[in-house]
């Protein structure tokens, strides 16, 4: 199968701190994500987490199943996270990969 080319497709990396809260908006995106990874920089018992535009109020933490209150939304500018499952705990550095088709 031939890959398609998009050239409006966009990728963005980055960071965030959890603060512990009940939710947190990661802006600075600069675009709504149709996609979304988030990887805990915690060695162990980590999560990764995914979600894409189709999937609702759930999320996938990829070592489990599907979990709400994660990745509760995708953002005009970014996401915002909730408080289960280990997303948001207060000082730990997680990495994100937004993607835009």
């Amino acid at each position: 199968m031939k890959g398609v080319s998009n050239p409006k497709a966009r990728i963005v990396s980055g960071t965030y701190t959890g603060d512990g809260a009940g939710t947190q908006a990661i802006t600075g995106v600069g675009f709504q994500p149709d996609a979304i990874f988030v990887f805990s920089q915690l060695p162990a018992g980590n999560y990764d987490y995914y979600k894409d535009r189709n999937m609702g109020l759930n999320a996938r933490i990829l070592n489990t199943d599907y979990q709400a209150d994660v990745i509760i939304s995708l953002d005009a500018d970014g996401f915002t996270v909730g408080d289960t499952q280990g997303i948001n705990v207060a000082a730990r550095l997680y990495s994100y990969l937004a993607l835009k088709n």
